[in-house]
Order: C-alpha cells, then structure tokens, then sequence
C-alpha cells in the first residue's frame, strides 16, 4: 500500500491550512543521548463534568507541567471541575451545533502560542478528549517514556482499550475508569493512520519554541508543512483508555443534548461528516450498552474500511494490554 493510498483512506481527518498528513514511519533508534523533555497536555470539552477532574490529575500523574483545556461552552460545571483539578481555560467557545473544525484549530493555536511562550529545547504535547487517559506500554508515566526515547522521535502512536460499564452506576467521578469499568476492547485499525495501525497518535513533539505539526480530527495521524520530513515514531505505542460510556444518566443527558431530536441537533454537522458513524452511534446504542446486549451495540468510529459495524466483543481489559499499573492521583 503506497503511502498515497494510506492518505486517502483517512475518512476523519480535518483539512489544516498549509498542512497535509505526515504518515509515521516506526524507527528503531537508540535511547536518548541528551536533553530532557517537557510534557504538557490540551484538552478539548464540551458538558464533561463528570470525568474531567480525573482526565486532568490523570495528565499530572503522567508528568504533565501544565493542562490546557479548550471549552465549547459546556452547560454544566466541566470548567469549575477542570480548573479546581489544576488545569487552565485556554478558550472558551460557542457555537450552536458541534464544529470540530473550529475544536480541532482551536487547539492547535492554544498549543502552539503555549509552546511559542515556554520557549524550551523538548516540549511534547498530549492532545485528548476528555475521556481518555494515557499511560506509557508498560503502564509509567508517559514522561518517564518519553525520556527514554531517543530525540528524533517526533510523534508517537497509541493503542486505544475502549472501556465499557458493567452497570448503570459503574464508575466513581474522581476515579480512573479502567478500575471502574472491568470490560473492554481494542478499538479496530487498519493502516489507515500509520503503518503500524495505530488508531491514534496523541504525542507530538515541539523545539526551541515552535511546534511544526498539527493535530487532525481524533489526533490520527499528524499534519504537517511540506518542508518538515518524516515523522518518526518509536516501536512501542502509549495505551490510551478511553471511557465514553461512564454513569447512564450522565451518558443520557450529554448525548440527548447532543444528539437528540430530529431536526438542527448539536451533532447534525458531524454525523455528516462522520456518515452517521461517531457520536450518534452511542446515542442510538445507549440503551443496548446498559442493559449489556453487547451484540446490539454499535461500534463508534470505526475504521474506515469496516462501514458500519453492530456488535461488539469484549473481556477483561487486562487480557488486552500487559499492564500490572498504571499512573494515579
């Protein structure tokens, strides 16, 4: 597969000014020589009041020095929760109906006026939803990853569990949801993204004050100018669990907002964007998850090779990635 064809085949990407998608190439490079990283974290919300104090502690405990967060308005205490949690409101926006495009921008910018102002020789950026959190393959800190990593990396993919509840009242606001949520999966790939078949790459890396890549939809595969060269990755890719579906009612008011009604819902430019395949897929499976009827479910966002997908197949998250611990607050 030419890395023209991998491109294409890239459904959720958002076109960046200028940029154009940089595929990863795994390289094999000693361990570092010198230098040490600085690891910060952006974060984009909208009505995540439940979860986002957890996804901020959860960037410190990674090792993160700062915790950025870009709101779209959320209608309820999601900002209170982040900042009280130790993060920033680097903006706050309103739109009537969900616009990655303008998420997905915002973000960019935040990080890179951040990077432009802490001016440091290594400064990687974490880019998350706020229902994902990340630890290194082994379960460290994703910091103590990084500074064992030689310093011509300049991304690094992710393996994603995705996490799903054993009841209505399954996880505990505050706490990490992979010790609430036993069941899990690996989210489908393909190499759409990377050679590799990472599903995400959320780890991009910045110097001397200007951060050269861009992040697409879903932190995919990362943009770039023509003039950048290859992106390279290290072997070994993070874990990222990732926990949409957290406590029924919580779930149910977020995404009735979301997705609920007939006409000019909140979602409606991103179901077309998506073909009806991101976050209405959890709107019309709320039911099924909470009841378990595990074969009703539909996949969210699946690759773009597999259309839609109904069913889902899981177990114990543990028999998934070989993590003994994971970072916590």
């Amino acid at each position: 597969m030419t890395r023209d064809e991998l491109v294409s085949l890239r459904r959720f990407g958002a076109v960046l000014d200028g940029y154009s998608a940089n595929i990863p190439t795994v390289a094999h490079l000693p361990p570092r020589t010198s230098g040490e990283p600085v690891l910060c974290a952006v974060i984009g919300t909208w009505f995540e009041g439940d979860v986002i104090a957890a996804t901020v502690r959860n960037c410190f405990a990674n090792g993160c020095t700062r915790v950025l967060v870009v709101d779209n308005d959320s209608p309820d205490e999601t900002k209170e929760q982040a900042v009280a949690a130790g993060a920033t409101i680097a903006a706050d926006y309103r739109t009537e109906l969900y616009d990655d495009t303008l998420r997905l921008r915002t973000m960019n910018d935040v990080a890179a006026a951040a990077t432009a102002e802490l001016d440091v020789p290594e400064l990687w950026w974490l880019s998350l939803d706020a229902d994902e959190f990340p630890c290194g393959p082994d379960g460290q800190p994703v910091l103590q990853y990084l500074q064992s990593l030689h310093e011509q990396y300049s991304v690094v993919g992710a393996d994603v569990i995705d996490l799903y509840p054993s009841g209505p009242e399954t996880y505990m606001p505050g706490d990490h949801p992979a010790d609430r949520m036993p069941l899990g999966m690996r989210h489908p790939t393909d190499q759409t993204y990377c050679l590799r078949g990472h599903w995400k790459h959320p780890l991009l890396r910045a110097a001397r004050g200007r951060l050269q890549l861009r992040q697409p939809r879903g932190s995919h595969t990362p943009f770039s100018r023509p003039d950048f060269g290859q992106t390279l990755e290290p072997p070994r890719p993070l874990v990222v669990f990732h926990a949409p579906f957290r406590n029924k009612d919580v779930a149910a008011r977020r995404l009735r907002a979301l997705c609920g009604g007939d006409n000019r819902r909140r979602s409606a430019g991103d179901d077309a964007s998506t073909g009806g395949r991101g976050a209405i897929t959890r709107w019309r499976s709320l039911d099924a998850v909470y009841a378990q009827r595990w074969s009703d479910v539909e996949l969210y966002h699946p690759p773009g090779k597999l259309g839609r997908v109904v069913g889902v197949s899981l177990c114990p998250w543990q028999e998934l990635v070989n993590l003994t611990a994971f970072p916590r607050w």
